[in-house]
């Protein structure tokens, strides 16, 4: 194949991911070694986001972010299918993936890299969700359907790098004993025929990791690499296997609940809260879509049985439940509808305008909205740098917005979707607490398509009202001063 070339590390998890993709599907391409201490200039160039590792350079168009690339390559190649042919089961491949880029790996990097009480509090979370794993592979081999596939393929690094990192720090965490589900999964899949090819030689790895552990900057540098997110986990004492507490009263609830969607085929249902906008995403999808559905409106302060059985991961809404069974993570439902559903398209039909319009809806999810909501709704010492951080992220999407009234395309699409938190609460939220982030002498592109979108026709028949979303966060804001 004629013009495929991929920017990585030889021995990054996050490059073998798309080589692997690549190779189950046949395509010959040139593989280009990056090196992260002196990056190339097509590198910065390409991925002049997130500068890193791996970018796929395809017909002279570049694809970043792993897991998005991987997602490109199976809807652009002939070959085997990478992700499963069934809409459910590739949500629920896309919610595991997910699972462990934005849980799993950051813990994962301060368990093993970190210090002091750093570490052991990562440990402590770790461990909860590698059992949270292991209820979920009890049993199979794979984690979406008879073989291998997309969720074992972004698995890569707790399957295989995480023993030899283990190894080369002498930071032994994972043990037989503790965990022997996820040990024997580990093991099948390191020695499974199919998985075995791809994998890169365990002494390379060992060697390389070892030697970064001879020197603490190394160390510390690996380290910040893994911390890409900072996510912090609730307190998690409820899991799908346990049997304390409420879980028996949840269990009667769920079998009557059943029932009624065992008789009403093709039912949706909608778990979530009205005036979020994570909520409204999925809203947004389905009427875009004409699907007939039911709000059940959610307190978070006092999550329902019906929440926390079908999102036991998170415990968070919205949640989609379709024909009795659950989709969870706003923008893997709104693809989950995209691809059940007739009605017009939500993702673009070119593979190219799909994998950007995922990377730019991941970027808004895992870059923006953490930092805008420090920025607006932190406590005092954390929204200075907050600020800083968000300012930087908005110059970013000034710049892609230049001339520009959609993110990809010349309607209103999947990007737009996941931006509705940045386009039309960000403003109000501003003007509720007197913190204005957007003005339009620094952001005049951001600025201009803010007001677009939310005055388009096309988007205004699917926002929320001003007014009660401002009352709300206005009675917030004056709850939390009169706090103090």
């Amino acid at each position: 194949m004629a013009g495929v070339k991929l920017l990585g590390i030889s021995l990054s998890p996050f490059s073998r991911r798309v080589e692997w993709a690549l190779k189950i599907k046949g395509v010959e391409y040139e593989f280009v070694e990056e090196d992260l201490h002196n990056k190339s200039p097509v590198l910065l160039e390409l991925n002049p986001i997130h500068k890193k590792i791996p970018v796929l350079i395809h017909n002279g168009k570049p694809i970043c972010e792993s897991m998005v690339i991987v997602e490109y390559i199976d809807e652009t190649f002939e070959g085997p299918s990478i992700l499963p042919k069934d809409p459910y089961d590739r949500a629920i491949a896309r919610f595991w993936a997910k699972f462990f880029d934005d849980k799993c790996m950051p813990v994962m990097g301060k368990a093993i890299f970190g210090s002091g009480e750093e570490s052991n509090k990562a440990k402590e979370e770790l461990g909860d969700l590698i059992k949270i794993l292991e209820n979920e592979l009890k049993d199979k081999n794979f984690f979406v359907g008879d073989k291998f596939g997309f969720a074992d393929m972004a698995g890569n690094l707790m399957a295989y790098w995480m023993g030899i990192v283990e190894e080369a720090s002498g930071n032994i965490f994972v043990t037989s004993e503790k965990f022997p589900i996820f040990c024997n999964w580990r093991n099948e899949y390191v020695n499974c025929s199919t998985i075995k090819e791809y994998l890169p030689p365990r002494d390379e790895i060992l060697a390389h990791f070892k030697a970064r552990e001879e020197t603490e900057k190394s160390k510390e540098e690996f380290g910040g690499l893994l911390k890409i997110l900072d996510n912090e986990f609730k307190d998690k004492k409820f899991f799908v296997c346990d049997k304390f507490g409420f879980a028996d009263v949840a269990a009667n609830f769920m079998a009557f609940l059943f029932g009624i969607l065992e008789e009403a085929s093709g039912i949706v249902l909608l778990l979530g809260v009205s005036l979020s906008p994570f909520t409204h995403r999925v809203e947004w999808a389905l009427k875009i879509k004409g699907v007939e559905y039911e709000l059940i409106v959610e307190d978070p302060q006092n999550k329902s049985p019906l929440l926390l059985e079908y999102n036991p991961i998170h415990k968070k809404i919205p949640v989609l439940i379709h024909n009795g069974k659950p989709i969870c993570e706003s923008m893997v439902i709104v693809e989950y509808i995209d691809e059940t559903f007739e009605g017009p398209s939500i993702l673009p039909k070119d593979p190219y305008d799909r994998a950007t319009a995922r990377f730019w809806a991941k970027f808004l999810d895992d870059k923006c909205l953490p930092t805008m909501g420090k920025a607006l709704l932190g406590n005092e010492e954390e929204k200075e740098k907050a600020k800083e951080e968000c300012g930087e992220l908005l110059k970013i999407l000034d710049n892609e917005l230049k001339d520009k009234e959609f993110f990809v395309g010349d309607k209103i699409g999947f990007v737009d979707i996941a931006a509705n938190a940045l386009a039309f609460w960000m403003g109000i939220i501003e003007e509720a607490s007197g913190v204005i982030l957007v003005k339009n002498e620094k952001f005049p592109n951001y600025y201009t398509w803010r007001d677009n979108y939310i005055n388009c026709s096309q988007v205004k028949k699917y926002l929320p009202s001003r007014d009660e979303l401002f009352s709300h966060f206005q009675s917030r804001f004056h709850s939390a001063s009169t706090t103090k």
